[in-house]
């Protein structure tokens, strides 16, 4: 199966910085394809469930993703303080062109995004993405 898009899963940590959990290769439905896991597991990195309907944001948490059609975009954000915006907010802040601009560390998210990309389809000058 060929790849749609690449998922990456980020976590802020001590030092101001992103670390990557782990990042897998998706098909056009949003189905892992080189892991072996649903569709939620993105959602699932950035939310506990915390009983039968309801789940809550683990802070400091990420997902990015990068396709062909959209290039770079980030795909969920959980941030330390969450509970001052809506869910309206979140909405409109993963449409911003400008993402990585209003995160702590930003760009290192959107270039390391690049890196994995990269890996998996072997783009010369990935940086330009």
């Amino acid at each position: 199966m060929v790849p749609y898009a690449v998922i990456c899963h980020w976590e802020f940590v001590v030092g101001n910085r992103w670390l990557l959990n782990q990042s897998y290769t998706i098909d056009c439905e949003g189905y892992p394809i080189s892991i072996n896991e649903d569709r939620d597991f993105c959602y699932n990195w950035t939310h506990k469930k915390i009983s039968e309907e309801d789940y809550e944001s683990i802070p400091d948490r990420a997902v990015t993703i990068w396709s062909i059609e959209g290039g770079i975009s980030l795909f969920d954000f959980s941030p330390t303080i969450s509970h001052s915006f809506t869910i309206e907010f979140y909405e409109e802040f993963k449409k911003n062109k400008n993402w990585a601009r209003y995160i702590n560390n930003g760009y290192q998210l959107y270039f390391k995004t690049v890196d994995e990309v990269n890996k998996y389809f072997g783009f010369k000058n990935a940086k330009t993405l």
